[in-house]
């Protein structure tokens, strides 16, 4: 699991508490077709689906994504 997603995890564990948060990610992996979040591409397709949620999860997806983005572009300037 990537740095970003546990820090999602741990956010959305203090709000929901750790197994209601355990089972909406695991239901969320599971929507986003993933089995785990390692790459910047699976991050920013793990928060599109908790952008879709609303409310608060919108607002984790949103970080999630801002993150996946900018992880997409430090890797595309080492490339170079």
């Amino acid at each position: 699991m990537s740095p970003a997603m546990e820090r999602a995890a741990m956010h959305v564990a203090a709000v929901l508490g750790p197994e209601r948060a355990r089972l909406l990610f695991e239901e969320c992996l599971r929507e986003a077709g993933l089995t785990d979040v390692t790459e910047s591409a699976q991050l920013h397709r793990f928060g599109s689906v908790l952008v879709k949620r609303g409310g608060f999860l919108e607002v984790v997806g949103r970080f999630l994504r801002v993150q996946a983005i900018s992880a997409e572009c430090v890797e595309s300037t080492e490339r170079r």
